[in-house]
């Protein structure tokens, strides 16, 4: 699957019925595409000009493990694949969220990408310090029980960064006190720390065999 980089070059029209038959249709122009290599391309997400390409499993035992790769746009018609990161051995990274963080224990650019398990591999998340998106570091390896993480999202708020994330198919219980949503404070990133979480089968006692 191909990154695709797109420039909206929508004319704006007002919005009242007199004009509405002379308003034209949005136009996109392709500026460039990239072609990551191998495997299977999953979620983008954007910060400063840079760009974070995460991955997915093929079928079966198709699991090439290809982590998140990381392209430079600054000139927006040539992107330069500059990093990757995220890479565990029998794991694939569908969604990366990277916000900048300011917190008492990290000040910087961090990352969160979720990791699910091909088979009996390692299911969570990792976090990485990408403030400078050319060399990131891991900071933790968090392992979410009893199916790693699917739906993430980090978020910075009241001088705290938070990790919310679910678990893949997180409405069928296995086991009634487990959490099916997890939140995790990680203001200090490489000691992450799980502060609450919520489901269906622990807290409404509705538990789908």
């Amino acid at each position: 699957m191909r990154l695709f980089l797109v420039v909206s070059l929508a004319v704006c029209v007002p919005a009242a019925a007199t004009q509405a038959s002379t308003a034209k249709p949005p136009r996109f122009h392709v500026i460039a595409h990239v072609d990551p290599g191998g495997g299977y391309s999953a979620d983008v997400v954007g910060e400063r000009h840079y760009a974070y390409l995460s991955s997915r499993a093929g079928a079966g035992d198709d699991c090439p493990a290809q982590g998140v790769r990381v392209f430079d746009l600054a000139d927006p018609s040539r992107p330069r694949k500059i990093a990757t990161f995220g890479r565990v051995a029998g794991t694939w990274s569908e969604k990366t969220i990277v916000r900048r963080v300011h917190t008492s224990g990290f000040d910087g650019v961090l990352a969160v990408t979720s990791l699910q398990a091909c088979s009996k591999g390692f299911g969570g998340f990792a976090l990485f310090d990408v403030t400078r998106p050319g060399h990131p570091r891991r900071l933790a390896l968090v392992r979410t029980e009893p199916r790693g993480s699917h739906e993430i999202w980090l978020a910075a708020a009241r001088g705290h960064a938070w990790v919310y994330t679910a678990e893949a198919a997180a409405e069928f219980a296995l086991a009634k006190e487990s959490f099916g949503f997890h939140i995790y404070d990680v203001s200090r990133p490489r000691t992450p720390t799980e502060v609450g979480g919520w489901s269906a089968c622990r807290d409404l006692d509705d538990c789908t065999p």
